[in-house]
């Protein structure tokens, strides 16, 4: 039995992705996936958390972007950084809420601007150590009694498309958007300018599969899995959003006010080296310009001279790559990163934090508002969580977010149709209740037992080819001496995350992108 405690160590012979593939599927999931023992970078990217959502809320640009913290959290909780708290996503889309100026269109997009998730328990990994915490009410992790039993990681069958993944919005009209955004970067409009565009096609599996599979081969340094009740509403409900991210937005602790955030510009592939990276000044200028404003943001909440930058430029190694300075092997991709810090002021929050520097400038640009609204010129869909972030709000005063990049939006397709159902859930297999005053609860824990109880193994089995939607968002950083054909293959680098998955071979335009692309 687990121990009593509100935190306690436990044994556990599992990885994260095992414990992920071992969930059982009537028991609701949200998960952040940031530890990968013997990796560079792991003092950065040191912790997973697998917890249970119980109450879902709709964020209110008006109010609270994030729930407030519930508190210092159990004793001897130690550095965990999650100890019970919330768990949730905000869409690009709250960008627009939050600077009206920012977009001509802000009635178009049918995307919620976020929801949280209480998560009251938890288990968390420890990447440095090895080791597991359970966090919270023990009763409530009845997965935890199974794993613990002896129970093995589920064979969870291995996610499948249905053809090649295909730009929604081409080669042609995104090559003709780039050259439209060099023009406005020479006229003096802006210095740089984030495009993107997405990926789209149809999975046979499950979240759960395709994020299982996404950590063992993208090995994902803040890599992310919600499961969001129909019942939230819009194109958000139903909704699984599954991210690979190798970006931290930001980094937080209420206890010592410091902020962190690593805007990351410049990417490689294939046979190239970090000396490669390193020695492009395009990519240095990117990144310049995009430390720059995160500067900026962080100078409206942070104490006077508190923000500086720690690192102005390194070179980390992404997916399934060697260290930084080897030459990549196929699925591996080169990142320039910068960090920089701050101290917020007194009588400040979380929630000051991010209206202040919400959307992340990497997926913007510089400056934030006119980059802002020429995206929303040139790009013909809202970006939906796509460039927003995924993370989580601890009890105990720490919170942490990625920026949503390597992200994919799955919805799962009604039975027989062709056509999205807007009404189903994203594996969440009916453990959502009503909806009351902009909240939604989980089923009472007896409930989500007798169903675990009765169902079992059925009903895993009966969501493995389940057939979904999927939406999967990339973009390039756009500059004055851009070459608008170069700046579409960067962006399918992006999808080098999908390769040795879903019967996606090669990160090339057609065999990613498929015909007409």
């Amino acid at each position: 039995m687990l121990p009593a405690a509100e935190c306690a160590p436990i044994v556990l012979a599992m990885s994260p992705e095992d414990v992920v593939r071992a969930w059982p599927a009537e028991v609701p999931l949200a998960a952040m996936i940031s530890g990968f023992e013997g990796r560079a970078g792991g003092g950065r990217s040191r912790w997973s958390i697998l917890a249970i959502p119980r109450l879902w809320s709709v964020v209110d640009p008006l109010g609270d972007l994030v729930p407030r913290a519930g508190g210092v959290g159990p004793l001897h909780a130690g550095d965990l950084p999650f100890v019970g708290g919330w768990m949730g996503v905000l869409t690009y889309e709250l960008g627009a809420c939050l600077e009206p100026s920012a977009c001509a269109r802000n009635g178009r997009a049918q995307w919620p601007l976020g929801a949280w998730a209480r998560c009251e328990s938890a288990l968390v990994h420890d990447a440095a150590t090895g080791r597991w915490w359970a966090v919270g009410d023990a009763d409530e992790l009845p997965c935890v009694e199974r794993l613990l039993g002896g129970a093995a990681a589920a064979e969870i069958r291995a996610p499948m498309f249905d053809g090649p993944l295909r730009s929604e919005m081409g080669r042609e009209a995104y090559v003709r958007a780039v050259a439209r955004a060099v023009e406005y970067i020479r006229a003096g409009d802006v210095f740089q300018v984030n495009l993107s565009h997405a990926l789209v096609g149809t999975m046979r599996g499950t979240p759960r599969g395709l994020f299982a599979s996404l950590l063992r081969t993208a090995a994902p340094w803040y890599g992310a899995l919600l499961e969001v009740p129909a019942e939230i509403g819009n194109d958000l409900g139903g909704c699984a959003v599954v991210s690979a991210s190798p970006e931290l937005f930001l980094e937080f602790d209420a206890r010592t006010r410091r902020a962190v955030t690593r805007p990351m510009k410049g990417t490689r592939g294939g046979e190239r080296t970090a000396a490669e990276l390193l020695a492009s000044e395009k990519d240095a200028a990117e990144l310049n310009m995009i430390v720059d404003l995160m500067r900026n943001d962080l100078g409206r909440v942070c104490a006077y001279g508190s923000v500086r930058v720690e690192c102005a430029r390194e070179v980390e190694a992404h997916g399934r790559a060697g260290h930084a300075g080897d030459k990549q092997r196929s699925g591996g991709v080169l990142q320039g990163v910068a960090t920089v810090s701050g101290t917020l002021r007194e009588g400040l929050g979380l929630n000051d934090l991010l209206r202040a520097t919400f959307p992340p400038g990497s997926i913007t640009g510089a400056p934030k508002v006119r980059a802002m609204q020429i995206i929303d010129e040139l790009e013909a869909r809202p970006r939906g969580p796509y460039c927003g972030c995924v993370g989580y709000v601890s009890d105990c005063g720490r919170s942490q977010m990625n920026v949503a990049i390597r992200t994919v939006v799955m919805k799962k397709r009604g039975p027989g149709s062709g056509s999205r159902d807007s009404g189903a859930e994203a594996g969440l297999a009916g453990a959502a209740g009503a909806v009351t005053n902009s909240a939604i609860s989980a089923p009472p824990r007896e409930t989500c037992l007798r169903e675990i109880s009765r169902r079992g193994a059925e009903g895993a089995e009966a969501t493995r080819c389940e057939r979904w939607d999927v939406r999967y968002g990339v973009g390039a950083g756009i500059v004055a001496d851009s070459d608008p054909a170069s700046e579409w293959r960067e962006t399918l680098l992006k999808a080098r995350v999908w390769e040795g998955i879903a019967g996606v071979e090669s990160g090339t335009a057609s065999e990613v992108c498929g015909p007409g692309s």
